[in-house]
């Protein structure tokens, strides 16, 4: 093999492996859990009626440590976003900090409490 073949070769490889990783990479993306805002969490209206359907919503909304530890990182590596008023920063922080979990869980008590 010629010198300028072995360097084509090798690059040509490394061009390969970088686009392998790339899309694996990109394949692994964390979906996050995105639960609603505890202010709306806050102002969340029990009615007794609807009882199971408003506790599977609010189950399906809590957040796990994966949705956690991805929201403090998020938040992290982009800490402009406080200062640009970016709603999404105010929720991440709210998960990472679990006061989303901690009012769906007040939501819950209320309903199991009040709704026998």
């Amino acid at each position: 093999m010629t010198p300028g073949s072995v360097r084509s070769s090798i690059a040509c490889g490394l061009s390969a492996l970088i686009a392998s990783v790339s899309v694996i990479g990109c394949a692994g993306t964390p979906v996050i859990n995105r639960p609603m805002y505890t202010q709306d969490l806050n102002g969340f209206y029990i009615d007794c009626s609807r009882r199971d359907q408003q506790i599977q919503l609010l189950l399906s909304q809590l957040s796990n440590r994966d949705d956690r530890l991805f929201s403090w990182w998020t938040n992290y590596l982009k800490p402009w976003e406080d200062y640009t008023a970016d709603p999404d920063w105010q929720l991440r922080r709210e998960i990472a900090g679990r006061q989303t979990n901690w009012q769906i869980q007040q939501n819950l008590y209320h309903i199991k409490k009040f709704c026998g």
